[in-house]
């Protein structure tokens, strides 16, 4: 051992900073829609409606919104609220329609507040468009018919056609106008294989009743249950029917059509407005690997090691023991590997992953690469980078010679010690179908004593050897203790070595004891108190025990005096019985 003593790993230190979980998020369900009309008349005033819904049990406060119309953010939108469990907030955007052929489209999404996270967030964000069109020749708009102030929903409606009663020609097809419309509120994207929800919208512009109103809806081209064939409007009415699919593999496209046709007998003013539709991109959840760090850098010969890899898991995508995450360990110049599977990460979240190698007998300390990888089959083939799934540290092994001690006559007392007799970390787990964070530890516990012939006296004479038995345990609730290792070192520092230089203990019948002394005549396990040694005085020894090592970092633990001290009184010259004749 080196004449210095070890300074054990210290997660304190900032190079190898403590982890602490992220703060444990609540699920809720947040969703965005637009209720806008498909089409609107050039050089007219409309609107439409964006709302948001908080679909969980529970209030929820400062949640993110944001809407835009192409490129322009609708400031009528706050950019934080608060919700009740349930409740919907609703804001009406109204313009001015430009020149026919125009098309503004509609976006609006909300997020989950701090704290929360959304699992369900592909109906976070909802897309629409309006197109604006031409006003039909002979369609003026109705003076006598105007939107009802008093429901905010109705202006976005163009026209507004009226059927006024003409008693004397009641069934005149003429005057059978109305005008219905359909149009979509969507997500652009889907997952893979999860569940997606969109609504449609089938409204009434008419200033009349209508029944018998065809309605339609479908996907991929096959229609959908939940919307029935006809349905009855009361005047300026809307309907909003709320669909459910899952979605197919990634890569593929989700068309949505719906269409809405006039009662028999009624012609509808405004054709271009009786269909819609729309696309939904099914992607896989977007998520990113990483390695981030490797630790400790610093390693000795000749023992079982833990190194300790951190990962990460960036994204939405949640990563369970079935997904086959794994992560590879090397070291090319021992040309050891080793592999973790069934890592499990939560999304936006990270995780520890330990491995237990044995290091070689070094002749001089010895430079390693320690490379660690993960997904390193890429059978996870869809993130979003791969530049930084493998992290390359550089670390060494440690040649451990003890150098002979030199006495002196300089007793100092003994130094303070830095030790890490305890460490804590925490490792992220799936359990019951769900991720939870475990804190787990490991704790060094030590008793020795000196055992010398005299010791029922309470002292020795100087010039006579004493003896040590060190016993060291691991206390953990770790419930993988093969990550765990039991305490490979021992050493002494003794006063007339100034606590400088350290005297390596050896395991015997599991505890530590000194080496054979090669100054004792009959190879005892003892250390003998220089004859030099003042009387009346205590002789403190120092014992460090460490190379415990664990997940969260190398153990070591410092005991000094106390069992480890003895009174020293008188020298072995007292006990000379040589007589002469």
């Amino acid at each position: 051992m080196p004449d210095e003593p070890d300074t054990p790993d210290n997660p304190g230190n900032p190079d190898n900073p403590p982890d602490e979980p992220p703060d444990l998020k609540e699920s809720c369900d947040l969703s965005a829609a637009i209720l806008a009309p498909p089409t609107v008349y050039e050089y007219e005033k409309y609107a439409y409606t964006v709302s948001f819904t908080n679909h969980s049990g529970r209030e929820l406060n400062a949640v993110p919104l944001a809407g835009k119309s192409n490129e322009n953010t609708l400031v009528q939108i706050p950019q934080t609220t608060g919700f009740k469990p349930g409740e919907t907030k609703s804001f009406t955007i109204e313009g001015t329609a430009g020149k026919a052929g125009e098309i503004y489209h509609l976006w609006a999404s909300v997020q989950a507040p701090e704290g929360f996270i959304d699992r369900n967030f592909s109906n976070n964000t909802a897309v629409s468009s309006i197109t604006v069109v031409k006003r039909p020749a002979g369609n003026p708009e109705d003076p006598n018919n105007p939107p009802d102030p008093d429901n905010p929903d109705n202006p976005e409606e163009p026209g507004n056609p009226d059927d006024p009663d003409n008693p004397n020609n009641p069934d005149n097809p003429d005057n059978l106008l109305c005008d219905v419309w359909v149009n979509l509120s969507s997500p652009p994207i889907a997952y893979q294989q999860e569940e997606y929800s969109f609504t449609v919208y089938f409204a009434n512009s008419t200033g009349k009743a209508l029944t018998d109103v065809g309605l339609n809806a479908a996907i991929d081209g096959k229609a959908v249950p939940a919307v029935p064939a006809t349905a009855n409007f009361k005047a300026y009415e809307k309907k909003s029917f709320l669909i459910t699919g899952t979605a197919g593999e990634k890569g593929t496209i989700i068309r949505l059509a719906a269409q809405v046709s006039p009662p028999a007998d009624y012609t509808d003013a405004n054709m271009g407005n009786n269909r819609a539709a729309a696309e939904i991109m099914v992607l896989e959840r977007p998520y990113d690997l990483d390695v981030q760090r490797i630790t400790p850098d610093q390693y000795k010969e000749n023992q079982s090691v833990i190194t300790t890899i951190k990962v990460s898991n960036k994204g939405s995508l949640d990563f369970t023991p079935g997904q086959k995450v794994s992560v590879v360990f090397e070291i090319p110049e021992l040309s050891l590997q080793k592999r973790v599977d069934a890592v499990v990460m939560e999304q936006n979240t990270w995780n520890t992953v330990s491995v237990k190698w044995d290091t070689p007998s070094v002749q001089i300390d010895k430079n390693i690469t320690l490379i660690a990888t993960i997904n390193p089959d890429e059978v996870l083939d869809n993130e979003t980078s791969t530049n930084n799934n493998t992290y390359t540290q550089q670390a060494v092994i440690k040649n451990v010679t003890y150098q002979e001690p030199e006495e002196s006559r300089a007793l100092p007392d003994p130094p303070q010690r830095s030790e890490q007799p305890r460490v804590t970390w925490w490792e992220q787990r799936y359990e019951n179908g769900q991720f939870v964070w475990r804190q787990f530890y490991a704790e060094l516990k030590i008793t020795a004593a000196l055992d010398y012939d005299t010791k029922s006296r309470g002292y020795l004479k100087s010039g006579y050897g004493y003896a040590i038995r060190v016993t060291a345990t691991v206390n953990t609730n770790y419930d993988r203790p093969e990550l765990i290792t039991a305490p490979q070192t021992a050493e002494v520092y003794l006063p007339e070595h100034r606590y400088e230089t350290a005297i390596p203990l050896v395991k015997e019948g599991g505890q530590f004891v000194f080496r054979e002394n090669p100054a004792s005549p009959f190879k005892y396990r003892k250390q003998y108190v220089p004859i030099w040694f003042p009387d009346n005085r205590d002789y403190i020894a120092q014992l460090l025990v460490t190379d415990a090592h664990t997940p969260g970092g190398t153990l070591s633990k410092w005991l000094t005096g106390g069992p480890l001290k003895i009174h020293v009184v008188g020298n072995m010259y007292d006990d000379d019985t040589t007589v002469g004749n």
